[in-house]
C-alpha cells in the first residue's frame, strides 16, 4: 500500500515529466508567452483508493516564483488549465490528513 507523500510524489514527478514534453515541443526563437500551454489534471485518492473531496491542490513553479490553487471536486478530480511549459512542484492538503 502506497503512503500519501509517495502518491503527491508520484504525481509531482508526472507533472515535471509532462509539462517538460511541452516545453520541448515549442518552436526554437518563439518568445516565452507565444509558446502553446498545457493542462494539469489528476486526481486526489487516499491511501485506499478513496477519492479525497474538498483538497487544496497547489502547484507551483519550480523555482517558487509562480502558484495557482484548485480544489478537488467530490471525485477528487482537479485541472490547472493555461499551465506554461516548466518544472513544477504540486502539493495537496485536505482535511483530515497530515
Amino acid at each position: 500500500m502506497k503512503s500519501r507523500s509517495t502518491v503527491i510524489r508520484t504525481i509531482a514527478a508526472a507533472v515535471v515529466l509532462f509539462l517538460g514534453a511541452v516545453g520541448t515541443s515549442a518552436g526554437e526563437g518563439q518568445n516565452r508567452d507565444d509558446r502553446e500551454t498545457a493542462m494539469v489534471d489528476g486526481s486526489v485518492r487516499d491511501p485506499s483508493g478513496a477519492a479525497v473531496a474538498a483538497a487544496q491542490v497547489t502547484l507551483t513553479l519550480i523555482d517558487g516564483t509562480q502558484s495557482r490553487t484548485v480544489t478537488s471536486g467530490i471525485d477528487g478530480r482537479f485541472t490547472f488549465v493555461g499551465v506554461a511549459p516548466g518544472a513544477y512542484v504540486v502539493t495537496v492538503r485536505a482535511p483530515g490528513f497530515a
